[in-house]
């Protein structure tokens, strides 16, 4: 089996800066765009199945990659992204930074990950992890 992982196309949230997570946010322009360049890119590779995470900016680039093609595309949730929590929508840049701890906590989410502590109602990396693998353990099975 060879496995493609794609990301989602470009949204207004990512040009901002802002947390997105499970906010369901869709394609802006430029990630249409980069979708479609995607598919250009992979219009010779045969794939007998698409599975998205069910967000409208994944399940979006997986249509557009997949178009033109008899294959099936399904959704689990366990591949959406990391929750924020309450920090969605929130700017987590050093010009727009509104998360309510200090940056330097905050940037373990890039430089720590797992020990990165989010908002009493987000996800914890490990929690990710753990979904993702049953996922994982279920495509290989």
């Amino acid at each position: 089996m060879k496995l493609y992982i794609i990301r989602h196309g470009e949204t207004a949230w990512n040009v901002e800066g802002r947390l997105q997570g499970q906010t369901d946010t869709e394609l802006n322009e430029n990630g249409v765009r980069l979708a479609k360049v995607t598919a250009e890119g992979l219009k010779n590779i045969p794939f007998d199945l698409g599975i998205s995470s069910p967000l409208r900016r994944a399940k979006h680039t997986a249509e557009l990659v997949l178009a033109g093609r008899n294959v099936p595309l399904t959704t689990d949730d366990r591949l959406m992204e990391l929750s924020f929590g309450s920090w969605e929508g929130l700017g987590c840049r050093r010009e727009n930074y509104e998360v309510p701890v200090p940056i330097e906590q905050f940037r373990k989410f890039y430089t720590d990950p797992l020990h990165f502590v989010p908002a009493k109602d987000g996800e914890t990396i490990a929690a990710l992890c753990k979904r993702t693998e049953q996922f994982w353990k279920e495509l290989l099975g």
